[in-house]
């Protein structure tokens, strides 16, 4: 029987060039999170269901990736049989509830506020496309104990230094308030119950477009004239142009007139639109922009979101997060307020393969030798590992072949000991 030797639909795996860049990629962004004070921890990448179940994730609750039970905890024979029956953990879909797990497990052994940073795989029944996959890399940054806004403006600042650091030339990070839509859609006239599943279809606005969100909260059966009112108000604040921080300004402030916030939620968005990144990153090209349509899919989420999107065509967000500050009072009873930010690492690292935006201070070489003694090929790679990362190779036969594949695997040049004079690929 013929065997299937592709990974997985929906996983991929990495030729040494794309490896070695993406371990790059994700030391740069450890070394910006941990001069900015966030410490490194690890959890795994099973969890309870109950805990994962319980989070609500929106629609990451339904890719859920659930194990069978194992040995006599698995009973096949048992009638009208549920998935409860036959599963007993599930795949992590993201970072954020198995930290909070973490944080609420040890939080005795922590600092307040504690920050900290995960760099590890999540899994989604997703639909594979481009830049998504069902096996993915998340680069998260969380504070847990500081319920002010500074949490939020210190992670923002920490992504803009990332994002630059990686080279990107520029950033924008939209911000909204799920406090803020969550009172635009209850005085639109939808009942308390209905918040959460209306929010997660504007949170879609973007690809449906206002035709196609009116079309999916009719399927819902809401009343006409709350749908109604609910998207000319978005619209209204939509059209209003936010061009500037004075026109952000302008927007919340006229919401803050109409809407009953809770206090404090506008003036935390100003001040959060209006921060000057102070790290020699120009502000004209990094900056942030409160924006009504912004919501996250995520039930959990209680505050201030944000979404990060470049400039070079690439529609989907390259970055993301927000407050959920009831998580940890789910699983322990004790209220903790949170805040997290999660850099997209897989579409971050395509997009710099593919405008080629890497450059390795240290350069791979093949060093070839021939007719040479040993101890001659070993000194020879001594003295270009002053400046290369070196690999030996025995001349093959077929050099341009053997060429060819050395550019393919993420080598820059090639040597020969008897002459050590680098040609570059």
């Amino acid at each position: 029987m013929k065997r299937n030797l592709n990974p997985i639909k929906g996983t991929k795996e990495y030729l040494p060039k794309e490896s070695r860049m993406r371990e790059f990629v994700r030391q740069k962004i450890l070394e910006v999170y941990q001069k900015n004070g966030y410490q490194l921890i690890s959890t795994p990448i099973l969890e309870h269901l109950n805990l994962l179940e319980g989070s609500e994730g929106g629609d990451n609750l339904k890719m859920m990736f659930k194990t069978i039970k194992r040995g006599e905890k698995l009973n096949l024979k048992k009638e009208n049989l549920s998935i409860d029956d036959i599963t007993e953990e599930g795949l992590r879909y993201d970072l954020t509830v198995p930290l909070s797990r973490f944080y609420a497990n040890n939080r005795e052994s922590l600092i307040c506020p504690f920050k900290a940073i995960q760099i590890d795989k999540s899994f989604r029944a997703e639909k594979p496309q481009l830049g998504r996959y069902r096996e993915f890399t998340q680069c998260d940054i969380d504070v847990f104990g500081d319920k002010t806004h500074w949490s939020e403006i210190d992670l923002l600042i920490t992504a803009f230094e990332a994002y630059a650091k990686l080279g990107f030339n520029s950033l924008i990070i939209k911000i909204n308030d799920r406090r803020l839509i969550n009172c635009i859609i209850k005085n639109a006239g939808f009942l308390d119950s209905q918040i959460q599943n209306v929010a997660r279809i504007i949170d879609k606005l973007a690809d449906l477009g206002f035709d196609g969100v009116i079309r999916e909260l009719r399927q819902m059966n809401y009343e006409e004239a709350v749908i109604i009112k609910l998207v000319d108000k978005l619209k209204d604040v939509v059209n209003r142009g936010i061009d500037s921080v004075d026109g952000d300004a302008e927007v919340i402030n006229n919401l803050k007139d109409t809407i009953d916030i809770v206090n404090g939620v506008v003036h935390s968005i100003i001040e959060t639109v209006a921060i000057e990144e102070n790290r020699k990153i120009d502000p004209s090209k990094f900056y942030i922009q409160f924006d009504i349509t912004i919501v996250r899919g995520q039930g959990y989420y209680t505050g201030m979101v944000f979404e990060a999107y470049t400039d070079d065509g690439f529609l989907r967000a390259v970055g993301g997060g927000g407050r959920y500050d009831k998580m940890i009072n789910k699983m322990i009873g004790i209220d903790v307020p949170a805040v997290g930010f999660s850099m997209g690492f897989d579409p971050i690292t395509m997009l710099l393969m593919e405008n080629d935006k890497i450059q390795f201070k240290r350069s791979l070489i093949a060093l070839f030798y021939e007719n040479e003694k040993m101890c001659d090929v070993l000194l020879a790679k001594q003295v270009l590992k002053q400046q290369y990362d070196v690999s030996i190779f025995k001349k093959p036969k077929n050099m341009k072949n053997f060429i060819d594949k050395l550019k393919q695997n993420g080598f820059s040049g090639f040597a020969f000991v008897d002459t050590l004079k680098i040609n570059k690929l």
